[in-house]
């Protein structure tokens, strides 16, 4: 079983390592660095000993059990590392305090006040802080303490890359918000929104690096993105090439409800939907319904050597790791899924497993709405 959290590991080293060679704005004081330290070794001391029967745990009902316990202690040890970022509010060791809270106690669970005040501390006293750039980057992934510091960021950083950062990932999310919306006029004001975000991110610091790329780029391409590639926009023309070598349009299936299930064979997530997916094809056989998963894999044996083990009753692409396909749906992650009705209309669209859950029947529902359209 994969560990608890592996990032802890480079976690427990610091901001400075995470980061790269900090700028901090005032001289920090060693008295609080030393506390910092402690504070981690302490945390650390309680978590491995957790890790460790989380890797070892016989039944997945001990693993949740073990879980809730890494919670708890992720949960108290913000309440340190909080009292500790107040203390020093206007130190640079509270970016650190930050980077430690949001990369290794957040993801294990903790939330809440404590969490919001390490995230308040950096928000009032460091987005003047060129290190700050990079820990905004960091809460983009994290839950709603990061979601308030992208947008803390956003709004008042005096720092042009700290705020072109959060105002790039607070773009992004509010394009999620809308792929999320059911109502397709406020799915449309939300990507329209998500727009404005990202071309005053680019206008702000186009040349901030967005992981291998520049902020320019990363907003041009997310732009493209929610005026294309959304609800209620026609899906992109592509030509697929199906496992046994013969070549097949998107557009082949207009008249079917089309999802289109962007995966690659070494892809957990993706695996787990399996199961349901079978079911779904079952269920929906014969009536007008496609589902067609596209394979990123680096090599088609790796897609018909998983097939040939694991039965996969329904139409199938290889596009490999740099498909047009993929490159035209601008696939960033696995699984990525659009879900066409039979005017070739997207309708929905989801990064990741829906609702979380790969045996949620939201694609169920979405599918059977489209379905009940073509009569």
């Amino acid at each position: 079983m994969r560990p608890l959290l592996a990032a802890v590991v480079v976690a427990s080293v610091g901001l400075y390592f995470v980061f790269g060679q900090p700028k901090p704005a005032a001289k920090p004081d060693p008295a609080a660095a030393d506390k910092l330290k402690e504070l981690r070794k302490k945390f650390l001391a309680e978590f491995e000993p957790l890790d460790e029967r989380f890797r070892n745990a016989a039944t997945a009902a001990e693993a949740r059990g073990v879980q809730a316990e890494a919670k708890e202690t992720a949960s108290l040890a913000a309440g340190r590392f909080r009292k500790l970022a107040e203390a020093h509010a206007t130190d640079p060791v509270a970016l650190d305090v930050a980077a430690f809270v949001l990369s290794t106690l957040a993801p294990l669970g903790a939330e809440g006040p404590d969490v919001d005040a390490v995230v308040g501390v950096v928000a009032e006293h460091h987005l003047g802080d060129p290190r700050a750039r990079d820990l905004v980057e960091l809460a983009a992934a994290v839950g709603p303490a990061g979601e308030k510091l992208v947008a803390a960021a956003a709004e008042k950083a005096p720092d042009k890359g700290v705020k072109a950062v959060g105002l790039f990932h607070l773009g992004t999310r509010t394009g999620e918000r809308g792929d999320a919306e059911a109502d397709e006029a406020k799915a449309a004001a939300q990507y329209a929104k998500a727009v404005e975000y990202l071309e005053q991110a680019a206008k702000t610091a186009p040349e901030v690096p967005v992981g291998e790329s520049t902020l320019g780029k990363a907003a041009e391409d997310a732009i493209a993105v929610f005026k294309t590639l959304v609800v209620g926009k026609p899906a992109p023309e592509v030509v697929g090439t199906t496992v046994d070598g013969k070549t097949v349009k998107l557009s082949d299936y207009k008249g079917k409800v089309v999802l289109l299930d962007f995966w690659f064979t070494g892809c957990p997530p993706c695996r787990a939907m399996i199961p349901h997916e079978r079911e779904l094809v079952s269920k929906l056989k014969g009536r007008p319904f496609e589902l067609v998963s596209v394979s990123t894999d680096a090599e088609k044996e790796d897609l018909t050597s998983f097939l040939g083990r694991f039965p996969m009753p329904w139409t199938h692409w290889y596009d490999g790791p740099d498909g047009k396909v993929a490159q035209t749906y601008r696939v960033k992650a696995s699984p990525t899924l659009y879900l066409i009705d039979a005017k070739g209309v997207i309708r929905k669209r989801w990064v990741g497993v829906p609702g979380g859950d790969p045996k949620s029947t939201i694609i169920d529902e979405a599918v059977e709405k489209l379905l009940k359209e073509v009569g």
